[in-house]
């Protein structure tokens, strides 16, 4: 991964990326898999995906280019929340969100159905990175969390 500066408009700096490559495969990049369908991707596969769109020209929201709106994923995957096709099921599991200034277009407020064995678990992603015992992700509502 090449060196980039956070803060630039509308990507994820590069410790936001190896945050979330590491939250994807459980604290080891090696172990990464997409979120969305579980497919294995290890260091140096898969893409990143903004839940919120970033919109035109960038932006600099900290909440926007951080690691609670970046779910990592293969390349279908990626491909079908960027379609923003309600049929395609990846609204309905957090991976895009329409535009909105209220908490249910809060990337920090939405779970994803993050994959699982068992057929899906419902989880936050954690905004500094970190979450529940350095998971990244939080199995409860952020605001419960912090009470």
């Amino acid at each position: 991964m090449g060196q980039r500066k956070a803060g630039r408009p509308g990507e994820f700096s590069d410790a936001t990326k190896l945050l979330v490559r590491k939250r994807a495969g459980r604290g080891d990049i090696f172990e990464a898999r997409c979120e969305a369908c579980g497919k294995p991707l290890g260091e140096d596969a898969g893409e990143f995906q903004h839940r919120a769109a970033r919109g035109s020209g960038g932006c600099r929201d900290a909440v926007i280019n951080g690691p609670a709106n970046c779910a990592f994923m293969c390349p279908d995957c990626h491909r079908r929340a960027e379609a923003r096709d309600q049929h395609l099921g990846m609204d309905a599991a957090g991976f895009w969100l329409d535009h909105g200034t209220t908490p249910e277009y809060d990337p920090r407020r939405v779970p994803i159905l993050l994959h699982d064995a068992g057929g899906g678990l419902t989880v936050y992603l954690a905004e500094d990175g970190i979450g529940f015992k350095g998971t990244g992700y939080w199995y409860q509502r952020p605001e419960a969390v912090a009470a």
